[in-house]
């Protein structure tokens, strides 16, 4: 589990981001819960009191109020991208919450979950195959994944691919290595064809494993250290996740955290 910091930081990013992409009414709620968040981040990182229980009370409301108005007045129409980006989010939240030591603040944090969580049910949900990610579910991954790494002072690139290898999205953060972006379409495009996280493939790659030389063949695209994951819908492989900028270790733990991120959104979907 990363640091609540990092976990609020990376919250704090993809809530920025997705208030440009929602309906004005949804984007006005956005920008008021993108404020609290501020003060909840300050509050995290030592900055004196924030949170009261009143403001845990109203973020409730909201909550409940949202919920009834979805149920109540229908659904308004959002673009894929945005769906995807509030999905993304969602997620986000509760990563938050469950990295969250102090119990106001993680209860905070928990109905702010339960907020866009209703804002993203208030939204008509585009249709999705079972067996596919769409572009904009990749891009939306490929940005909660580098929001992660800038909380962490990273600067990496970030890479999907659907279920056949071929390339959905690209995001290269500002000051990444240029070498990284084909490293991370290609991790992303190994975890597809062998069906397996990159970082799995060292020592089965090494001599004397039962895939020594691998690296040396698909035209040299096989990548065999750390930051390539499969993306899973309902146990089946719908795409592929690729990163690179950073360590060895740094690039799995940002696979990792796509994957888990993926499932989220998956399970919000």
């Amino acid at each position: 589990m990363k640091p609540e910091q990092t976990t609020l930081d990376t919250l704090a990013a993809l809530l920025a981001g997705v208030k440009w992409k929602l309906p004005p009414s949804l984007g006005e709620m956005s920008t008021f819960l993108q404020k609290e968040l501020s003060g909840v981040r300050r509050e995290a990182a030592g900055a004196g009191p924030f949170l009261t229980e009143a403001k845990l009370y109203a973020l409730q409301y909201s909550a409940r109020q949202l919920t009834q108005a979805a149920d109540s007045t229908g659904r308004m129409e959002a673009t894929p991208e945005a769906v995807a980006a509030l999905q993304t989010t969602v997620a986000a939240a509760k990563q938050a919450a469950d990295s969250c030591g102090d119990i106001l603040r993680k209860d905070w944090l928990l109905a702010l979950h339960e907020t866009l969580r209703a804002m993203l049910h208030t939204c008509w949900l585009p249709r999705v195959p079972e067996d596919c990610i769409t572009s904009a579910q990749a891009q939306a991954v490929c940005d909660g994944v580098l929001a992660c790494a800038r909380a962490q002072e990273l600067r990496l690139v970030a890479a999907v691919c659907d279920k056949g290898g071929n390339l959905l999205n690209l995001r290269r953060d500002d000051d990444a290595f240029i070498a990284s972006v084909d490293i991370a379409i290609n991790k992303a495009y190994t975890s597809v064809a062998l069906k397996m996280p990159t970082k799995l493939l060292a020592s089965l790659a090494a001599p004397g494993g039962s895939l020594y030389g691998i690296q040396h063949t698909n035209g040299g695209r096989i990548v065999i250290f750390g930051g390539g994951v499969p993306l899973q819908k309902n146990g089946r492989i719908v795409g592929g996740f690729g990163v690179s900028g950073g360590s060895a270790e740094e690039d799995s733990d940002m696979a990792d955290f796509a994957e888990s991120l993926w499932m989220a959104v998956c399970n919000e979907a």
